[in-house]
């Protein structure tokens, strides 16, 4: 599966740090990487196995999100748990930078940007992607308003070379 030996440990620190949901860091720095197409460091199973821990990251988040045993056996589902009720009690907030609140956003938005549900439980859910289509509204306009003016230009260009 590895091209390595050591590309196989490499990837095993990582997923270490995966695994255990108070640092996501890694998954959320290869992420990004994966997002912007920075991956020339990381083999195509690499990739895909970074991928298969967030996705399980996203699971947790949408069991944890509905789970209301407190013996639950689901791994880490009480941690993540913990992690809500943290971002409720939390005085500093992810603004005001509290590691734990940034990293939990960060996983709310991926969530988010790949939730289908109209009636998700997951929190912020619904006002992530509200706040994410507002956003693509305001970009769509400034697009439509880029070419709307460029066309403008153009028009003005070709009336003043026919006069």
């Amino acid at each position: 599966m590895f091209s390595s030996l050591e590309g196989k440990k490499y990837l095993d620190m990582w997923v270490h740090f995966l695994c255990n949901f108070h640092n996501v860091d890694v998954a959320i720095g290869i992420e990004r990487m994966i997002r912007s197409k920075n991956v020339f460091c990381l083999s195509p199973d690499m990739v895909g196995y970074v991928m298969l821990q967030l996705r399980k990251m996203l699971d947790l988040l949408v069991h944890a999100s509905q789970c209301r045993s407190s013996l639950c056996q689901y791994p880490n589902c009480r941690k993540v748990k913990g992690l809500f009720r943290h971002g409720i009690q939390c005085k500093t907030r992810a603004s005001g930078g509290c590691l734990l609140c940034k990293k939990m956003w960060y996983l709310l938005q991926l969530h988010a940007r790949a939730c289908k549900e109209s009636e998700c439980h997951v929190p912020r859910c619904r006002d992530l992607k509200e706040h994410m289509r507002r956003l693509q509204q305001q970009s769509d306009s400034r697009r439509r308003a880029a070419v709307m003016e460029m066309m403008r230009q153009r028009a003005a260009e070709v009336a003043g070379n026919a006069g």
